[in-house]
């Protein structure tokens, strides 16, 4: 049984120390767990216990990453406009957008495939 104060609906502080420090079963402050060596993985690629050579984890954020992705794509965008425009400036616009979609597919697997630095 909880006693109140008769102003308040809370109980009184000394009842809920007594409480705490005498009745509880467990104890107020736990004992720590026993340190626990937890072997993170060297990286996030399932089977993960094997070994993947030359492996780097990620030291940027994902707003650094998506910050470089999106100004390479413009200057990718701003090159082949004005190549574009150069060659053929009465082109229509649906043209100039499929152009422009093609040449950015074609940087990005290029990148990523890696054939750019043979």
């Amino acid at each position: 049984m909880i006693r109140c104060n008769s102003t308040s609906a809370l109980p009184d502080a000394r009842f809920i120390t007594i409480f705490i420090t005498k009745m509880w079963p467990f104890d107020i402050a736990p004992a720590a767990p026993p340190p626990v060596e937890s072997k993170m993985p060297a990286h996030p690629f399932y089977p993960l216990g094997i070994e993947v050579a030359n492996y780097l984890a990620n030291e940027w954020s994902v707003l650094t990453l998506l910050g470089a992705f999106a100004a390479c794509c413009a200057s990718v965008f701003a090159v082949t406009y004005v190549v574009v425009m150069r060659v053929r400036p009465t082109m229509s616009r649906g043209e100039l957008l499929t152009i422009l979609w093609f040449v950015l597919c074609g940087c990005i697997h290029t990148f990523f495939e890696g054939y750019g630095t043979c």
